[in-house]
């Protein structure tokens, strides 16, 4: 397991959860691996990448006789953001392929801004990605 799949699998789990103690919650994932060790590792330096960018907090103290790290969110999670620079090129993409799915299903609504991309507009690029897959969303 690479730090980015084990940052990933935290990022999950944070949607649901305002901690994290080290060991009991890295033991409830139930990670299936075939390097336990090298996975405990990357977990570990997945959640100090998550305190680098000010997502969670460090507490470290003895309960009932035993070392634990409790990670905490600085703030509710979905009140996180992310910037993203978009070039030119992936704002034009972007247009095409949600203008293409509003003239499919004739509602202008949604299309987007090419000069002033917005997550609405990302979220309906992966609404459409789902459809194409099959996936729900």
């Amino acid at each position: 397991m690479t730090i980015i799949e084990a940052s990933q699998v935290l990022y999950k789990y944070f949607l649901n959860n305002d901690s994290f103690i080290w060991p009991d919650d890295y033991l409830k994932l139930s990670i299936i691996s075939d390097n336990p060790e090298s996975d405990r590792a990357a977990f570990k330096l997945a959640l100090e990448k998550l305190k680098d960018v000010k997502l969670i907090s460090l507490f470290e103290d003895v309960i009932d006789n035993k070392n634990k790290s409790i990670w905490i969110l600085e703030k509710p999670f979905k009140s996180f953001n992310q910037s993203v620079d978009i070039s030119p090129v992936t704002a034009n993409t972007i247009y095409e392929v949600v203008s293409s799915c509003c003239d499919q299903i004739k509602d202008k609504s949604e299309l987007p801004d090419v000069l002033n991309i917005k997550e609405k507009d990302i979220q309906n690029l992966l609404v459409i990605m789902y459809s194409l897959i099959g996936k729900k969303e």
